[in-house]
């Protein structure tokens, strides 16, 4: 990691304003996490944004940060960061009448596409749009304030729409319907987690937060 900052910053020399480059280094400092290295991913992801406000890749990673940093306001400015991002993303598809929903679509071979305006995504390219929802939703969640959790909901479901296997976001969902507990959720809760144990059969942490929907369900 160290030979790879290195590398990154030795090409920044030559070439300050090359946001790929800004983009490596910044995720390389997000990543690594080590004392200091939020700050100048801040930093670094603050500059790309400068050059090229509206890249949805630098808008997810600089709300990254600010949700794994945790200072006070910082879940606040994370998810205003994410609804940058989504704004973005109404921009690409304004044009489209149907909503959201109608544009995740499978092609022959099965796999799920996302289609923007006359482009179609594959999984691959749509994953930015993933990642922007799901962390978002992560966001309301440990934010807490009063609606947060049915915006945390909606922003999940909304990444399943465009990855539907994606475990992580299957698992978020099943707690966060158990913690909402509105009718029908545990039921909701149980399916979300059995859904994910389709993809990971004996992932220890699905296991175990179905079991506790489970117990919930059976001590009302």
């Amino acid at each position: 990691i160290d030979l790879a900052i290195l590398s990154f910053k030795k090409a920044l020399s030559k070439d300050p304003n090359n946001l790929k480059i800004l983009l490596g280094l910044g995720t390389i400092y997000k990543e690594r996490n080590q004392t200091g290295d939020l700050y100048l991913a801040i930093s670094i992801y603050e500059k790309a944004i400068s050059l090229e406000p509206d890249n949805v890749k630098v808008l997810n990673g600089l709300g990254a940060c600010y949700r794994t940093r945790g200072h006070s306001g910082d879940l606040s400015l994370a998810i205003s960061i994410f609804k940058t991002a989504i704004e973005v993303y109404k921009k690409q598809i304004s044009s489209l009448p149907e909503p959201f929903n109608n544009h995740v679509k499978k092609n022959p071979s099965g796999e799920v596409v996302l289609k923007i305006g006359t482009l179609v995504l594959n999984k691959e390219s749509a994953s930015k749009y993933f990642t922007t929802f799901h962390l978002i939703g992560i966001c309301y969640f440990k934010r807490k304030l009063p609606g947060d959790i049915d915006l945390a909901i909606s922003s999940l479901l909304k990444a399943i729409e465009i990855i539907p296997n994606h475990i992580l976001s299957l698992t978020e969902l099943g707690i966060y319907y158990r913690e909402r507990n509105q009718p029908g959720d545990l039921d909701l809760s149980i399916q979300m987690f059995e859904k994910a144990l389709e993809i990971e059969s004996d992932s220890p942490r699905v296991l175990a937060e179905l079991r506790n929907t489970y117990a919930f369900k059976l001590s009302l």
